[in-house]
C-alpha cells in the first residue's frame, strides 16, 4: 500500500484553517471590504489609472487612483516602472496557478500556494504530488524580473 502524503497542513491544522479564512487565494488578494478598501492592502501605494502603482504620497494631485490591494503587489513588475501584468502573463511566466494545477480549483500567486488543500479537505492522491504546489519550484523564483507585459 502506498504511503499517504503528508503536508504542512498536516502538522499545524488550526494555523491553516485560519490562513485559508484569511483567503489569500488571488481572488482573496483583490477582495474589498464594506467600505470599499482592499482587505488585504498594499499599505502606501496606490494604483495609477489601473495601470501602474506607486507610493501614495508621490501619485499626482489629479491622477486617477485607488488603493493597491496585496493583488496588485504581485500583479506589478518592478522591472518595468511597476506596470500591472495581466493574468496570461502571470500564469506565462509561472507565477499564476490556476485550476487543475492547485489543491483546491482556485487561483493562486505562486508565494500564496499551499501545499494542499483546506484542512479536512481530502489529501492529494499520490500520483498528484508534482501536479499540485509541490510542481511550482519557487526555488529558483524571484519577483518581476522583465517578465511582464508593458500595457
Amino acid at each position: 500500500m502506498a504511503e499517504a502524503i503528508t503536508t504542512d497542513i498536516d502538522k499545524a491544522p488550526d494555523w491553516w484553517a485560519a490562513w485559508f479564512d484569511a483567503d489569500y487565494s488571488w481572488d482573496g488578494l483583490a477582495r474589498l471590504n464594506a467600505d470599499g478598501r482592499p482587505h488585504h492592502a498594499w499599505a502606501g501605494w496606490v494604483v495609477v489609472d489601473e495601470t501602474y502603482c506607486m507610493p501614495a504620497d508621490e501619485a499626482p494631485d489629479n491622477a486617477n487612483t485607488r488603493p493597491a490591494s496585496l493583488q496588485d503587489y504581485w500583479r506589478a513588475d518592478p522591472a518595468f516602472d511597476w506596470r500591472l501584468r495581466d493574468d496570461a502573463a502571470l500564469e506565462a511566466v509561472g507565477e499564476l496557478f490556476t485550476g487543475d494545477e492547485t489543491p483546491d480549483g482556485r487561483t493562486w500567486h505562486i508565494v500564496h500556494l499551499p501545499p494542499a488543500g483546506p484542512p479536512g479537505a481530502p489529501p492529494p492522491a499520490e500520483d498528484d504530488a508534482t501536479s499540485v504546489s509541490f510542481k511550482a519550484d519557487r526555488s529558483g523564483w524571484k519577483r518581476g524580473g522583465g517578465s511582464g507585459s508593458s500595457p
